[in-house]
């Protein structure tokens, strides 16, 4: 963007942009989810998803006391999509 001219995207095509980077986070978190059941078994691999879920709650809670922005303004999906751990699709 330059000081004389603004560029500008268009709404559909930056709420489509977010929510590819939203679905490949999503992905990436799925995977070591997979991870850890696959290498320690059921119910360690939930124990330790359990444990990484808390965590993250924790320093949003941390951010959010601090005043420091929770979630975008703009929302990324109209629904829930849930995936299981076990699923095997790719």
């Amino acid at each position: 963007m330059t000081s004389d001219k603004l560029d500008f995207v268009a709404l559909e095509d930056a709420k489509r942009q977010v929510e590819i980077v939203a679905r490949r986070i999503a992905l990436l978190h799925l995977a070591y989810a997979k991870m850890l059941v696959e290498e320690f078994g059921e119910e360690k691999g939930r124990k330790l998803i359990l444990k990484a879920i808390k965590d993250y709650g924790v320093r949003i809670g941390e951010k959010m006391r601090r005043g420091e922005p929770d979630l975008s303004t703009y929302g990324v999906h109209e629904r829930i999509e849930w995936v299981s751990v076990n699923d095997e699709k790719r």
